[in-house]
């Protein structure tokens, strides 16, 4: 006879593994950004900041920083059960989630992401970064 609490933690610590596995994953990519955008400038920098938590995900806002400035680059939303991470639209008024793109769903697409806004002029990270620095 199958013992359903074993069950129910097998299943907890596959969705919590997972969660933890994405979640480091785009710490590690965020690292590397980070480390880019400081060559660039000493003091800038970019961090994800816990929006909302709920059962389908935790939602972070990504912020650049420079001396007093603070702005918001975009929002991310990683799945309770980790991949795939998707990057959107986030209303705090509302608490709605919208995805703009497709799901990031592993270390490499995330990585690709990031190397896809750092070489666009236009990316909300780029345009951000210009305006600091002027």
């Amino acid at each position: 006879m199958t013992d359903l609490s074993d069950v129910l933690l097998q299943t907890l610590n596959g969705i919590n593994d997972g969660f933890k596995s994405a979640k480091t994953d785009f710490d590690e990519v965020l690292s590397e950004v980070r480390q880019a955008i400081q060559k660039v400038r000493s003091g800038l920098d970019v961090m994800p900041i816990e929006q909302d938590k709920a059962p389908s995900g935790t939602i972070y806002r990504l912020t650049l920083t420079f001396e007093e400035k603070s702005q918001t680059i975009g929002f991310y939303k990683i799945s309770s059960s980790g991949y795939p991470i998707f990057y959107g639209n986030y209303s705090e008024i509302s608490s709605e989630w919208a995805p703009n793109r497709k799901p990031l769903t592993d270390k490499n697409a995330v990585r690709e992401h990031f190397v896809e806004m750092l070489q666009n002029k236009n990316s909300p990270l780029i345009v951000q970064i210009a305006y600091m620095l002027r």
